[in-house]
């Protein structure tokens, strides 16, 4: 077998033909190895000499003839040709290639031919004969849905934009029988079978689930119709259509307090005492004081927050609680698991312990924090009337009291492990919406996102801030005391202050903490981590390092 090399398989061929001293055309040739990168493409193919039956009769009796016998593979594998070239239309028939040579030349290739072909005919005369066939893979199609709508209407909130509240406001609306979307049902396809007999995998489709929600409805033809007048979304494959309500003075003791199951926009402020909760977004253009805001959907508020609550994504913000905890949680068990090894290895307790005493001891003493863990698991599942029975079994019966000696082997917590891995997965999937909060300036308050809170104004004051991806503060926006906890990624200008406020910054394991400012008494946590700040810096990068330490770095 020889094997020839170059950018692309033109050049191989060529290559090919100058070496053996055939037409390329006449190469039946197999792809090793094909490198598509961006920088240098490559590939090589290789040439089995066997591939040619070339015979030339003896000069001294004849003059110089040439006979070739081969095969031809299609380039999708699904069907062989058999090729006879005679030198010549009236060939003897003792020149003729013979039926052996054809069966040891497509045994050779391990070709499934076809049982009806007659090898004697076809060897008569040259010719291109297909001898096998394959069937070729159909790929599925996917489902397609047209939306009649845009899904999104984009705010240009930059430094050089000039702000309009009324057209920042507008929402898109629809009316009740207006069609919102079309769906295209995709098709099935089915594997295929190359010459070999080997199976061609087809591409399958990705599954697309498109659902009519609140406000409309899924017609025979596969239109969805809204049933209602409003403002028409699409999110996470589901289309809905959320009334649209606008409050167009303060929400205080006259007003009342707003429950709405669509959109909220408020041309006032929120007074003292009142709560606005909303199943779609909420749209303040006045001030928050001690008031609570509750949307399923995205929070803007444009004045000042003070002393007050404001939740997005609703009831899916214990999830992401629930899922940093987990991590944490399968980290300081894994880290367990490997103490108890070295601990069993080296009998460093002894030969009279067990794996369930080894472990009580260790979470006696190194690994008090997954009590503290496993305690605000339970909380949290019982404060939102949920519950998560393997979870709260294990923790109950072999994390808390005396559960610990109930463990026969520490591998337990290798099962316990993939368990909270998998649940983290399930509640990542069972966040239905990434709601965002957009914030000016924010005093004393509490503040949740299942998605990003952005701090445009001047900053936060004695707050705790969660967010289940980010949290964002615009150029000059700062950051003083209080808690501020996101699952990937913080971004601040200024953090702490000349005078030395306690501010706590904490992200997942995998997170990045990025500041401008710095200064003293600011802590950052990362993952189980903990570093505290006893002097002012600039341009602080924090994220945890090889050794499992935090990290700290300069950026530019």
């Amino acid at each position: 077998m020889k094997e020839y090399t170059s950018s692309n398989l033109e050049k191989c061929l060529e290559l090919a033909a100058l070496d053996l001293q055939v037409n390329k055309n006449e190469i039946v040739y197999d792809i090793l190895k094909e490198n598509k990168s961006f920088f240098k493409k490559s590939i090589t193919i290789a040439i089995k000499e066997a591939d040619f039956l070339v015979e030339k009769e003896n000069e001294r009796s004849s003059p110089r003839k040439e006979r070739l016998l081969y095969l031809e593979i299609s380039p999708c594998k699904t069907a062989a040709y058999l090729i006879v070239q005679y030198d010549g239309d009236d060939t003897p028939s003792d020149e003729l290639f013979t039926e052996e040579e054809v069966l040891k030349l497509i045994e050779d290739k391990k070709i499934n031919v076809n049982n009806s072909v007659s090898y004697s005919e076809l060897i008569k005369a040259s010719g291109r004969y297909i001898i096998a066939e394959g069937v070729e893979a159909v790929d599925d199609e996917e489902d397609i849905i047209e939306l009649k709508f845009h899904s999104s209407k984009g705010i240009n909130d930059s430094e050089s934009s000039i702000i309009k509240y009324k057209e920042r406001c507008a929402i898109e609306s629809v009316d009740k029988g207006d069609i919102l979307a079309s769906i295209k049902k995709g098709r099935i396809g089915h594997n295929g079978r190359d010459v070999y007999g080997n199976e061609i995998k087809r591409k399958k489709a990705k599954k697309h689930l498109f659902n009519a929600g609140r406000g409309c409805f899924l017609d025979d033809s596969g239109n969805i119709i809204a049933s209602v007048s409003g403002k028409p979304s699409y999110k996470a494959g589901t289309i809905e259509v959320n009334e649209y309500y606008e409050h167009r003075k303060d929400v205080d003791i006259g007003s009342g307090s707003l429950f709405f199951q669509g959109h909220v926009k408020i041309y006032g402020s929120v007074l003292p005492g009142m709560t606005v909760d909303a199943k779609g977004d909420i749209e303040i253009l006045g001030s928050v004081e001690e008031a609570n805001i509750t949307a399923s959907g995205d929070v803007i508020i444009h004045g000042n927050v003070l002393r007050s609550k404001i939740a997005a994504g609703a009831k899916d913000n214990y999830r992401i609680g629930l899922m940093r905890i987990y991590k944490d949680l399968a980290t300081s068990l894994s880290e367990m698991k490997k103490v108890v090894e070295d601990i069993k290895k080296y009998k460093l307790l002894g030969n009279d312990r067990d794996d369930g005493q080894i472990i009580k001891v260790l979470l006696e003493s190194k690994f008090q924090r997954i009590d503290k863990d496993a305690k605000e698991i339970i909380s949290i599942l019982a404060k939102n009337s949920s519950n998560d029975l393997p979870v709260e079994n294990f923790i109950k019966k072999k994390l808390i009291g005396l559960g610990p000696i109930t463990i026969k082997d520490y591998l337990e917590l290798d099962t316990m492990v993939k368990v909270l891995l998998l649940r983290v997965k399930e509640l990542h999937n069972e966040l239905r919406i990434r709601a965002d909060i957009h914030l000016g300036y924010i005093q004393d308050c509490e503040i949740y996102a299942t998605g990003k809170i952005i701090i445009k104004g001047r900053g936060e004051y004695q707050s705790i801030l969660t967010s289940g991806t980010s949290i964002e503060f615009a150029r000059g926006a700062v950051a003083r005391g209080g808690t501020i906890t996101a699952a990937q990624e913080i971004l601040a200008g200024s953090v702490g202050s000349a005078g030395g406020v306690i501010t706590k910054l904490s992200v997942d394991r995998a997170g990045i903490i990025k500041i401008n400012n710095i200064y003293q008494n600011t802590i950052i946590i990362i993952g189980d981590k903990e570093l505290c700040f006893d002097s002012y810096q600039e341009k602080v990068k924090a994220k945890l390092g090889e050794d499992g330490f935090i990290s700290i770095e300069n950026y530019y």
